[in-house]
């Protein structure tokens, strides 16, 4: 029997859900500290489903007294899931058992079968619970900076079905990658965090909300994962800065029905990353830059931002920003609308030459919209241009037949919604628009965007929940678009 280290005593009994974060946070946390981290060392046993051994685990390390036994036989079950459950283990075995003990060496045993996993990111996970465990020989990380440059021809990288990568993958990778750096000065480990960092910086805007961007599933998505996984990303290698304080006040305001889908592997990195902020392998803010990363383009003028792709799968074209408004995601979408497998666009980075290397003013190229079975392929080309006031949207199709039923759609991130002068729409609402094309007017409090068809067409506002679905948004807004050939326009200001 031994004594629970203090790093993962937890408190017993969860407060209401719908208490926000800082009301978890002691008053004096600092945010160097990552204030949610007692939000996991409170309630992590909460994180996981009733049925997981791992929260077995979490219940018997809240107790006084903890038996090795008793760890050992939870742990035993344990050892058939995934490399990220395994990491967990990794930082947890070593405040119970030495180094040698029987149970560490089954650990490292089955983190070398992963090392030979063809999943990039399996490998990049098991080689960091080596390294939790001192069980690593003298090779290299296992992941190549090149593999995240154009064109991806490496698709072990991700799943073997996947054409793209998913933030919801890349962005842990850099969290392990920086964790490796940390503890072992590993220049390729670096090369990879920085790599991924200097894209996701490039998608943090001034008020502190992130671009959603392109790539992201909608079944996948999860705004606290998304926010805290970039908040500890640029707490690793940014040290601090405005932009980077403004996401942490973020954080602090997302519900807990959202914080509660928090990944739990995220604890153990938060404290990672918190132990290893002090030493020496420190990274400067400069290393980093704003700029094309995964083939990807980013404009940050004060009109707005856009992060865009002519590259997905099933995924949109990309998002755009303007201060507290957001089209979270946007593409072409087959009826009927709010079927997510029938929206977006579906392309792999090895079958398209890369369009221009940067926005700056203009953006072109052609893609695919999603393949659905009964519609067929429809080929588009989407055209971005810098107006005097706002932004040109130009989208024109090829293999469009009549009889399809298609739009284009944006999924819109507001407070409110005013159609022309007709009617207002609130998130969450019942209510919805459904005639023809009129000026759509969004707000947040002082900030406004404006969507503004410049075509005659069936136009639809539909307000959403919000939360998680569909990539947070509180607003669908479509546009039905007939002709093949034919170019569409939006002015978007």
């Amino acid at each position: 029997m031994m004594n629970t280290p203090n790093c993962y005593l937890a408190q017993a009994g969860a407060e209401e859900a719908n208490h926000k974060i800082d009301e978890r946070t002691p008053s004096n946390q600092s945010r160097s500290s990552f204030g949610f981290v007692p939000f996991f060392k409170q309630n992590c046993i909460s994180l996981y489903h009733p049925h997981e051994p791992i929260r077995a685990l979490f219940e018997e390390l809240l107790k006084e007294v903890v038996s090795q036994e008793k760890i050992a036989l939870i742990v035993e079950s344990l050892y058939k899931y995934c490399p990220k459950t395994l990491l967990s283990l990794a930082f947890v075995l070593p405040s119970f058992f030495s180094l040698d003990h029987p149970m560490i060496k089954r650990l490292e045993d089955m983190l070398q079968r992963y090392r030979l996993s063809a999943n990039t990111f399996d490998q990049a996970a098991a080689y960091l619970a080596l390294v939790m465990i001192e069980k690593t020989a003298q090779e290299e990380f296992p992941v190549d900076v090149e593999k995240f440059a154009l064109p991806f021809a490496n698709k072990d990288l991700f799943e073997e079905d996947v054409k793209i990568p998913s933030p919801f993958t890349y962005i842990p990778l850099a969290l392990i990658a920086i964790l490796v750096f940390k503890k072992t000065g590993d220049e390729k480990a670096k090369k990879v965090a920085l790599s991924i960092a200097s894209w996701q910086k490039s998608l943090l805007m001034t008020q502190g909300d992130m671009l959603i961007g392109p790539w992201m599933k909608e079944k996948d998505f999860s705004k606290a994962n998304y926010y805290i996984w970039n908040y500890l990303l640029f707490s690793a290698v940014c040290g601090e800065y405005r932009e980077k304080e403004a996401l942490f006040r973020a954080i602090e305001k997302l519900p807990m029905e959202l914080l509660e889908k928090i990944d739990p592997l995220t604890y153990f990195i938060a404290e990672a990353v918190e132990d290893c902020n002090n030493d020496e392998n420190q990274l400067e803010l400069d290393t980093l830059s704003s700029g094309k990363v995964f083939g990807l383009t980013v404009d940050g003028q004060e009109e707005g931002k856009w992060a865009l792709s002519l590259f997905g799968d099933k995924t949109g074209f990309g998002s755009f920003g303007k201060n507290k408004i957001q089209i979270v995601s946007f593409g072409p979408h087959f009826f009927p609308l709010g079927e997510v497998d029938r929206f977006g666009i579906e392309r792999g980075f090895n079958v398209l030459e890369r369009s221009n290397e940067s926005i700056q003013d203009h953006f072109t190229g052609w893609t695919l919209a999603t393949y659905v079975s009964d519609e067929g392929r429809v080929w588009l080309n989407i055209n971005l241009k810098k107006e005097a006031h706002g932004w040109k949207l130009q989208l024109k199709t090829e293999h469009l037949k009549k009889e399809q039923r298609f739009a284009f759609v944006f999924f819109v991130s507001a407070k409110s919604a005013q159609i022309g002068r007709q009617m207002k729409l609130y998130s969450s609402s019942l209510d919805r628009y459904v005639g023809q094309k009129e000026t759509i007017h969004f707000s947040c409090g002082e900030e406004f965007l404006t969507i503004e068809p410049q075509f005659s067409t069936e136009q639809e506002v539909i307000p959403l929940a919000g939360m998680d679905h569909f990539w947070g948004a509180d607003f669908l807004v479509a546009h039905t678009i007939k002709s093949c050939n034919q170019i569409y326009e939006w002015l978007i200001k």
